[in-house]
C-alpha cells in the first residue's frame, strides 16, 4: 500500500504552496491518501473546492491555550536577536513596540545568547506541553508522514509536530517563505526533514539552526511552478482587455505592501498618477495597483475603502480569498498575477517577493526606498526592509534598481520603459540563486521526498527492492544468510552506475552484473551506461542482472559523461544514494550494508570502501586518497600494502571513482562529475569542490571490492600507462589545480608537478620502453599548460 500524508494548511499561502500548485496532484500520484489540516472556517470551501475521494479535511487548531502564550512568549525571551540582520531589525521593531516589552529587552539580549538554555527550554516545552488536540484525527487518518510549511514557527504546526513526534511518525517541512529562516526563528518543535528552495536556505538550515545536512534537500518552490506550465493561460491582449485597459500601452504593475512595512502606498500611488497625468511617464503608459492579501483579509482590511478613490485611473488589482483562510488567494488568482506578471512593462515594489515573481517572468523591477517623510526614524522607515538577510542577496545581485526618491522612481521607471533588457542576465542570475530550478517540476520534487519518507517508515519490516526501470517497488528476497530490515533500520533506495565503453571487457561487466545481483540490499536498483560501445550484448547482460537499466549513448562521454547520464537517470528515478562502480569490479553481497553508517554520519556525504586488487585480493589497492598541494597530485594510501595489517589512514580528502558512493543532496548542491577532464582526475576534483560545501569523505575501513585495475583502459600487463593515460595524466592535473587550488597553492603545486611528478611518470615510460604513452604523457603537458579539456585530441 501507498503511504498516507497529513498535510498542514494553516492559511492561504500554505494554501497557494500545497493546495494550488502542481504540489497536490503530484502528491496523490505517489500517495495512497492525503489528509489536509485546516482552520475550521475553511473547511468546508475547501471540501467543496478539491473533494476527491484521496483526499480527507481535518480541523487545524490554532487558537492560543494560557499555556501557548506563555510558551510562545519565553521562545521569544530565549531567542537569538542577533543571529541574522533580518533578527535584528523584527526583534528591535517587536520588543520596543510595547512599554513592558521595552523593560525586558536586556534580559532578552542577553538570554538570547545561551543556546543551551534555549535546547533545554525546548526539550522541557516538548516534555511538558504535547499536542492535546488531535489525537482522534490521527487514529482515523494513521498517516505515514507529516507536511508542515513551517519547522515548528506557527502556534499550529507546533503541535502537529508533536503529535507527529508522539505517535512516531516522521515529519517533512517544506519552508514557505523565502526569508522565514532568517526572519522567523523561533522554533517549537523540529522536523525530521527540511525541504527549501535555494542554496542560501540550505545554509541557513545548516548553519543558523543546526540541522544536520542529511535532513535538507533542495527542491525549487512548487507556487512557482505554474508560471512554467502556464495552464489556461490566453493571450497578452486579452489579458489586459480583462482589466479594462488598452493592449497598446505599456503596463506599470506596483505590487503593495501591508501597512506595518510600508506605509506610504497611498502617496507612492498619487505620485505616479501625477507622473502619467502630466506625461512623465510617457503617452502611452497605464498603472495597475494590486493590492496585498491583507489588505483584504487582514490587518490592513480597512484601507480597502481608501483606494476606491484611484478607480477609473489606476486598475485595482484585489485579491479575493474564497476559503476562509487569512491571505488567501484562489487557483484563478494564481493564474491571474501570472499572466498580468507576463503582461506587463515594468514592476515596483517594496523589497517584496513579488521581486522574485517578476524576475521569473524576466520583468524589470524598481524598489521604492524612501518614505514620505524623510526623516523617519530607522525603525520605522522603508530603509530598514533592504537591510534584511534575504533582501541584500537581492541587492547584490544587481537584479533591481533602487528608487531613493520620488523623482528617481519616474527615472527608474522611464529607464526601464525605453529598454526593458537592461539588468536581465542579473534577473536571471537571481531567480537561479533564489527560486531553485524554475521548471516547473518543483512540486514533482517536493511530492517525491514527502511520498520517500512515507514509503520508507510504511515499509520498515517489509524487504522490497526497488526497480529503477519501472519506477515501482517488487518483492524480493534476501539472499540467504542476510539479515531481515527491523523497525529501526535505515534503507534508502541506493542506484548503482556501470560505465560500459568500447574498450571495457564484456566478460568483466557481467562479472561485475553477477556479483550485484548478489547484493544483499533490498532496495538496490542497477544503471548500465553503453558509452559508445558498438559490442553491447544487452541480453547476455539482463541475464547476469534482470532488473538491469539500460541507457546509451552513440558517442562515448567518457568516464565523466557516462556517469552523468547515470546519475540524472538515477536522481530521476528517486534514488537517495547513488554509487559509482567500475565495471571491471567485484562487490562483497554486504557491500551497501557495511557503508550505510559512514554515509549516515553527520557531515559525511562521500564513502568509499578499501579496495584490493582482483588478483591479489590481500593486497590494498585503494585505502583512501590524499591530495598534495606541494606536488599538485593526488595519491592513494597504503597502496600495496597487506590488507587488514593495520588500521587503514583516517585523513581521506578523496575517494576513487572506482567505488564512490553519494548522497543524492551532493549531487544536488556540488553539481556531477566536471565534464572537461573526461577521465582521470574526476573523483579527486568531486570530492574536493564538494569538501568546499561541508562535505566530508569517509572510508569504509573494510575490504568490500576487488578491482581488475584499469582492466578498461588496455593496462593489465607490464607497461605502468597506456598512450590515453599518460595523455589524461599530463593534463588533468593541471586542469585540477586551476580549479581547486588557491593563487598560493597553484603556483607551487605546478612547479611541483612540473618539478617531480613529471619527470617520475616519464621514467617510468622510459624503464618500460612505453614510448607511446611517453609521447602521450608529453602531449597532455602541452595541453594543459594551454588549458585545453575535454576528450583527447585524435
Amino acid at each position: 500500500m501507498r503511504p498516507t500524508v497529513a498535510l498542514s494548511v494553516p492559511h492561504g499561502f500554505t494554501a497557494r504552496l500545497f493546495l494550488r500548485s502542481t504540489l497536490l496532484d503530484e502528491l496523490l500520484e505517489r500517495v495512497g491518501h492525503v489528509g489536509v489540516f485546516a482552520p475550521p472556517t475553511s473547511l468546508e470551501q475547501l471540501q467543496d473546492e478539491l473533494g476527491r475521494p484521496a483526499l480527507s479535511f481535518y480541523p487545524l487548531y490554532a487558537d492560543d491555550r494560557r499555556q501557548d502564550v506563555l510558551a510562545n512568549f519565553i521562545r521569544l525571551l530565549l531567542a537569538d536577536w542577533e543571529l541574522t540582520p533580518t533578527r535584528r531589525i523584527r526583534e528591535q521593531e517587536e520588543w520596543r513596540a510595547k512599554p513592558w516589552r521595552r523593560a525586558l529587552w536586556e534580559a532578552h539580549k542577553r538570554l538570547g545568547k545561551s543556546g543551551r538554555l534555549r535546547s533545554a527550554w525546548y526539550r522541557t516545552e516538548n516534555r511538558l506541553l504535547p499536542d492535546p488536540y488531535h489525537r482522534g484525527a490521527f487514529e482515523r487518518l494513521r498517516p505515514d508522514v507529516l507536511v508542515t510549511p513551517t519547522p515548528g514557527v506557527l502556534t499550529a504546526d507546533v503541535r502537529l509536530l508533536r503529535r507527529a513526534q508522539s505517535e512516531g511518525v516522521p515529519s517533512v517541512t517544506f519552508v514557505q517563505g523565502w526569508d522565514n529562516l532568517s526572519s522567523k526563528t523561533i522554533i517549537g518543535a523540529r522536523p525530521d526533514r527540511l525541504l527549501v528552495w535555494n542554496e542560501p536556505m540550505y545554509q541557513e538550515a545548516t548553519t543558523l539552526h543546526g540541522f544536520r545536512t542529511e535532513q535538507v534537500r533542495i527542491t525549487g518552490a512548487p507556487h512557482f511552478d505554474p508560471y512554467v506550465t502556464r495552464a489556461g493561460w490566453t493571450g497578452r491582449a486579452d489579458v489586459v482587455r480583462s482589466l479594462g485597459l488598452d493592449p497598446d500601452k505599456k503596463l506599470i504593475v506596483y505590487a503593495g505592501s501591508p501597512r506595518r512595512y510600508f506605509g506610504e502606498t497611498f502617496e507612492v500611488l498619487e505620485l505616479l498618477v501625477a507622473a502619467q497625468a502630466d506625461g512623465r511617464l510617457g503617452p502611452d503608459t497605464q498603472i495597475a495597483l494590486r493590492l496585498h492579501p491583507q489588505v483584504v483579509d487582514g490587518r490592513d482590511a480597512e484601507d480597502l475603502r481608501r483606494y476606491e478613490r484611484f478607480r477609473g485611473r489606476v486598475y485595482l488589482d484585489i485579491p479575493r480569498g474564497s476559503t476562509g483562510l487569512v491571505a488567501d488567494y484562489r487557483p484563478d488568482g494564481i493564474r491571474h498575477v501570472g499572466q498580468m506578471l507576463d503582461a506587463c512593462a515594468v514592476t515596483l515594489n517594496v523589497a517584496s517577493s513579488f521581486t522574485l515573481d517578476a524576475c521569473i517572468f524576466d520583468r524589470p523591477v524598481v524598489n521604492i526606498r524612501f518614505d514620505g517623510e524623510h526623516d523617519k526614524p530607522y525603525l520605522q522607515s522603508v530603509r530598514r526592509q533592504y537591510d534584511t538577510e534575504h533582501y541584500g542577496i537581492v541587492l547584490r545581485s544587481g537584479a533591481v534598481r533602487l528608487a531613493d526618491s520620488p523623482a528617481a522612481l519616474v527615472e527608474e521607471i522611464r529607464r526601464y520603459l525605453a529598454d526593458p533588457s537592461l539588468e536581465r542576465a542579473n534577473r536571471a542570475g537571481l531567480v537561479r540563486q533564489l527560486c531553485g530550478r524554475v521548471d516547473g517540476r518543483s512540486g514533482a520534487r517536493v511530492a517525491d521526498e514527502i511520498a520517500r519518507v512515507g514509503a520508507l517508515r510504511r515499509a520498515r519490516g517489509v524487504p522490497v527492492r526497488e526497480s529503477l526501470t519501472a519506477g515501482v517497488v517488487t518483492e524480493h528476497q534476501p539472499a540467504e544468510g542476510s539479515r531481515a530490515e527491523g523497525p529501526g533500520d535505515w534503507l534508502p533506495p541506493v542506484a548503482v552506475i556501470l560505465v560500459h565503453w568500447a574498450r571495457a571487457s564484456i566478460e568483466d561487466t557481467i562479472e561485475c552484473l553477477e556479483s550485484l545481483a548478489a547484493v544483499d540490499y533490498p532496495r538496490i536498483g542497477v544503471i548500465l551506461v553503453n558509452n559508445g560501445a558498438p559490442l553491447f550484448p544487452k541480453e547476455r547482460f539482463r541475464r547476469a542482472l534482470p532488473d538491469l537499466l539500460i541507457l546509451t549513448s552513440e558517442h562515448n562521454l567518457g568516464f565523466t559523461g557516462g556517469n552523468n547520464l547515470g546519475i540524472e537517470a538515477a536522481m530521476r528515478a528517486g534514488a537517495e544514494l547513488i554509487l559509482l562502480l567500475n565495471n571491471d569490479t567485484v562487490v562483497r553481497p554486504d557491500l551497501i550494508r557495511a557503508m550505510l553508517p559512514a554515509i549516515g554520519e553527520p557531515g559525511v556525504g562521500i564513502v568509499g570502501p578499501v579496495i584490493t586488487y582482483y588478483d591479489t585480493p590481500d593486497r590494498i589497492w585503494f585505502a583512501g586518497g590524499t591530495y598534495n598541494r606541494w606536488l599538485g597530485f593526488t595519491f592513494h594510501s597504503q597502496i600495496g600494502d597487506e590488507a587488514g595489517a593495520r588500521p587503514h589512514s583516517s585523513r581521506v580528502e578523496w575517494i576513487t571513482g572506482c567505488a564512490l558512493l553519494v548522497k543524492r543532496e551532493v549531487f544536488e548542491r556540488v553539481g556531477t562529475l566536471w565534464d572537461d577532464l573526461f577521465i582521470y582526475f574526476e573523483d579527486a576534483e568531486f570530492c574536493l569542490r564538494a569538501a568546499r560545501k561541508g562535505y566530508r569523505c569517509a572510508l569504509v575501513d573494510e575490504p568490500l571490492i576487488r578491482h581488475k585495475v584499469s582492466a578498461s583502459m588496455g593496462e593489465r600487463g607490464a607497461r605502468p600507462f597506456s598512450p590515453v593515460k599518460g595523455y589524461y595524466f599530463g593534463r588533468n592535473p593541471q586542469l585540477l589545480l586551476r580549479r581547486n587550488a588557491g593563487p598560493f597553492w597553484r603556483p607551487i603545486g605546478m612547479l611541483g608537478f612540473l618539478g617531480v611528478i613529471l619527470p617520475y611518470n616519464a621514467l617510468q615510460c622510459l624503464t618500460a620502453a612505453n614510448i607511446p604513452a611517453l609521447v602521450g604523457l608529453f602531449r597532455g603537458v602541452r595541453d594543459g599548460l594551454a588549458g585545453r579539456s575535454g576528450k583527447i585530441p585524435e
